[in-house]
């Protein structure tokens, strides 16, 4: 009996990996559009640069301008493209650290910037001063990510979509918010949201786990994944996640 149930759980242990994963990689492709972006943009910028580099005689006073420039872009395309990998990289999800969680926005912005720019979206965050929480910093990313990505998708047909990332914290959790003005949940759909393989999107548009797992991902650190009663500022839906304060050692 004892091996059957340690055969089922490691069965179990197993499926769940693999919906994570599932859900990492559809996010990941919804992503790419916006990375598209984000490497154009200082790739184009770079290129300029090597074609002045090319056709002036001088190249002496043109390379201390531009050499700066072409090592900026490269920069910023090394730090994007690191952050996916890193995003995209497999854990275990119950693993926790202490994480501060404004670097934890500034990753989400960094992975977020060219999406947001191709949806032509105002995106405002409140970054947390000094709110250091416990988690998973890779588990809540990608809990932040999809919340994000359903409100992109959320405010799809608003003449100005814009979304709200809030964080804060108190003497025992840490808040983040994520909140649009879009249409919002209606009220019948509050809870059936959070069920495996649930969606309100076309068929082959949405693998339906995005929520679940989030909330699954939070919650294996000991925090939770709630959308908001109360209407949010811009109006829309409210998700909130909410984990653990941490304590960095002195």
């Amino acid at each position: 009996m004892a091996n059957r149930l340690d055969s089922l759980e490691h069965e179990r242990s197993i499926t769940q990996a693999q919906m994570v994963h599932t859900e990492k990689l559809a996010a990941l492709g919804e992503l790419a559009a916006g990375l598209t972006h984000e490497i154009r943009n200082p790739l184009d910028g770079m290129l300029e640069c090597v074609h002045y580099l090319e056709v002036d005689p001088n190249k002496g006073a043109r390379q201390a301008k531009f050499l700066p420039m072409i090592r900026n872009g490269l920069q910023r395309i090394n730090e994007v493209m690191q952050q996916m990998l890193t995003f995209a990289r497999s854990g275990n999800i119950s693993t926790t650290e202490v994480c501060h969680t404004a670097e934890i926005i500034d990753s989400l912005e960094l992975m977020l910037q060219g999406q947001l720019m191709s949806h032509k979206i105002k995106l405002t965050w409140h970054k947390p001063g000094t709110c250091v929480c416990l988690c998973n910093k890779q588990g809540i990313l990608q809990a932040l990510l999809n919340l994000v990505l359903n409100s992109v998708d959320a405010v799809e047909k608003s003449s100005d979509p814009e979304i709200l990332i809030d964080a804060q914290c108190d003497s025992q959790w840490v808040y983040i918010a994520v909140e649009d003005n879009g249409p919002g949940i209606p009220e019948t759909l509050r809870e059936k949201i959070f069920e495996p393989f649930y969606t309100t999107k076309s068929s082959g548009e949405g693998t339906g786990l995005g929520l679940a797992i989030s909330r699954q991902l939070v919650r294996a650190v000991g925090g939770d994944l709630e959308l908001s009663q109360e209407p949010s500022v811009l109006s829309g839906a409210r998700f909130t996640i909410r984990i653990p304060i941490g304590y960095e050692e002195e």
